[in-house]
C-alpha cells in the first residue's frame, strides 16, 4: 500500500486531488489542514494552522508521497502578514525538506511554484524552467519573491544530490468550478446571473489557463507509481486567453441560457499583475519527461460553472 501526506488539505488543488484519491484501496492518506472537509475512509486527519497547530515531521517519515499545498498570498481577497506569507511558502518546505534528508528518508516530497515568479514581463514567450529559475524581472508582490526563493532552493537542493527525491511543479492560472468565487470566472458567471455591472482591468493581459481536473489527475498518477524523476518542471495549461477572451466566452454561454450581457466596464478594477502584459509556460520538458499532457478546454468547463451558480442559487 502507498502512503501520501497531502499538507495543506483545504487548498483548491489539494481537494481535488483528494477526490482523485478518494476510493484508491491501495493508497492511505495522511491529510494536515487547518478543518477536516474530506472525511475520506481511507483518510487520517492532522489539524495544521500556523503557528497554533504545527506540523510534526517525524509523522511523514512512513509516508511514500509528501505533497506540500499549504501556501499564502494564493487566493484574492485574503491578506496575510509577511511572517505568515514567507513561512507558509519558503521556510516550511524548506524545514520539511531538510528534516526529511537528515532522517533518511526514502520516498518523493512534491511542492508547487508559479508562473508569477516571470514578474513583469512584456515579452510574447513561453518561459522554460531554467528561465523562471533565473528571472530578473521585477516581482509585483511578496508572494513571488517568496516562490522565487522555494523553486531555487528545489533546484539547488536537486543539484547538490539530496538524497530526497523532489519535484518541484511550476503552474499557471489553475480553474475550476469549485474554486474561490472571488475568481475571474465566478465572478463573471455570478456578474452575469445577477446583470450587475463587471469591473475589469484593461482585461488584455494574456494569461495560460489550467483546468483542475488535469492537474489533479496527473498528480494522482504520480501517486500510484514508483517516482523515478526529480527537478524543476513546468506544468502549463491547454490556452492562453486574456480577461476579454473570457468575458467573449461567457457571453455565448450565457446568451445560449437567455441571459443578457451586464455592462462591462474595463480599466476600473486595480490589479498587482497588470504590469505583467503576458505569462507563459514551456512545459515541453514535463510533456517528454512526465508524460504530461493537458487537454481539457476552457469552453468544455464554462457550462459547469453556469450549473453550479444555478443549482446553489436556486
Amino acid at each position: 500500500m502507498t502512503s501520501v501526506a497531502i499538507i495543506g488539505g483545504n487548498s483548491f488543488l489539494a481537494k481535488s486531488l483528494l477526490s482523485e484519491l478518494a476510493h484508491n484501496k491501495n493508497i492511505k492518506l495522511k491529510v494536515w489542514a487547518k478543518e477536516n472537509t474530506s472525511l475520506l475512509e481511507n483518510a487520517q486527519f492532522y489539524p495544521y494552522n500556523f503557528p497554533e497547530k504545527p506540523i510534526l515531521p517525524n509523522q511523514l517519515l512512513a509516508c511514500d508521497f509528501v505533497l506540500y499545498l499549504a501556501g499564502a498570498g494564493i487566493q484574492p481577497g485574503k491578506t496575510v502578514s509577511n511572517k505568515i506569507l514567507y513561512h507558509l511558502n519558503l521556510f516550511e518546505p524548506i524545514n520539511l525538506i531538510n528534516y526529511l534528508a537528515s532522517n533518511f528518508y526514502k520516498g518523493t516530497f512534491i511542492s508547487f511554484g508559479s508562473y508569477f515568479e516571470i514578474g513583469i514581463n512584456n515579452r510574447v514567450v513561453n518561459f522554460t524552467e531554467g528561465d523562471i529559475l533565473k528571472a530578473h524581472n521585477p516581482p509585483f508582490n511578496e508572494y513571488i519573491i517568496s516562490k522565487r526563493l522555494l523553486s531555487k532552493f528545489i533546484y539547488d537542493k536537486v543539484n547538490l544530490n539530496c538524497p530526497v527525491r523532489l519535484l518541484h511543479f511550476i503552474l499557471p492560472n489553475i480553474y475550476g468550478e469549485d474554486e474561490n468565487p472571488h475568481r475571474l470566472i465566478p465572478y463573471l458567471v455570478k456578474s452575469f446571473y445577477q446583470n450587475s455591472t463587471v469591473h475589469l482591468s484593461t482585461g488584455k493581459q494574456v494569461r495560460q489557463y489550467l483546468y483542475i481536473k488535469d492537474i489533479s489527475q496527473f498528480l494522482a498518477n504520480l501517486c500510484r507509481q514508483e517516482c523515478l524523476v526529480g527537478g524543476v518542471f513546468n506544468l502549463g495549461g491547454t490556452e492562453q486567453v486574456s480577461p476579454r477572451n473570457i468575458v467573449t466566452m461567457i457571453q455565448k454561454e450565457a446568451t445560449v441560457r437567455g441571459l443578457a450581457t451586464p455592462a462591462i466596464a474595463f480599466a476600473t478594477a486595480q490589479r498587482a499583475d497588470a504590469e505583467a502584459p503576458y505569462l507563459g509556460l514551456d512545459d515541453s520538458q514535463a510533456r517528454q519527461q512526465l508524460g504530461w499532457a493537458p487537454r481539457t478546454t476552457l469552453e468544455e468547463i464554462l457550462p459547469f460553472y453556469f450549473e453550479k451558480y444555478a443549482r446553489e442559487t436556486h
